[in-house]
């Protein structure tokens, strides 16, 4: 039982992106999304408890977004040198989530997921595999990861393992979501809609 919320979080997103990708619609993601998240907050106390507001932990996530997203524009043009398939993955993902949305409607998009995935990949979820710290946040961020791979992108599933790692310890450092929330906000709204990595 305790490992449901992360089974049911790792099929939700799997349903999602198949549907994105026969569909072009993200509604079955994010309404997935949404409802898993919030019948987690309603029946969990440990979630309950993960999101007590703590402003300090929100600041620590907003700044530790900042330096995601400067390494991001920085290792991007290392990471296309050494692997130049990258461009096209991520043109093929930014068209399939975002082809025909304005600025507006991708924040709709990556806002709320970003908060839902926090939710549930970070927050009881990530205690459900908590026996070993260094081992169960890197079993965590592989199972994120694995969550992404029916997007069809290599790009994704890679860049999912890499932040869940960071997530899940910023997380676990603050003994708080919103670090996390604040965090991955943060990145996803600037890389996929103020500056798109393309």
């Amino acid at each position: 039982m305790r490992h449901l919320p992360f089974a049911l979080a790792i099929g939700v997103w799997l349903l999602g992106f198949f549907i994105l990708r026969q569909t072009g619609s993200t509604l079955a993601l994010q309404a997935g999304a949404v409802g898993l998240a919030a019948w987690l907050m309603f029946r969990d106390t440990e979630t309950r408890a993960l999101l007590e507001w703590r402003s300090g932990s929100f600041l620590t996530g907003l700044l530790a977004g900042a330096a995601m997203i400067a390494a991001t524009y920085v290792l991007y043009p290392i990471a296309l040198h050494a692997w130049p398939p990258l461009r096209s993955q991520v043109l093929s993902l930014e068209s399939m989530l975002f082809e025909h949305k304005s600025r507006l409607a991708v924040v709709g998009v990556v806002l709320p997921t970003s908060i839902c995935e926090e939710i549930l990949f970070r927050g009881q979820a990530l205690e459900s595999v908590k026996q070993r710290p260094g081992l169960s946040l890197g079993l965590a961020a592989i199972l994120y990861a694995a969550a992404h791979a029916a997007s069809g992108s290599v790009a994704l599933v890679l860049v999912a393992f890499a932040c869940g790692i960071a997530w899940g310890w910023l997380r676990r450092a603050t003994g708080s979501l919103w670090s996390s929330i604040a965090c991955h906000a943060a990145w996803d709204l600037v890389v996929m809609a103020v500056k798109p990595l393309h």
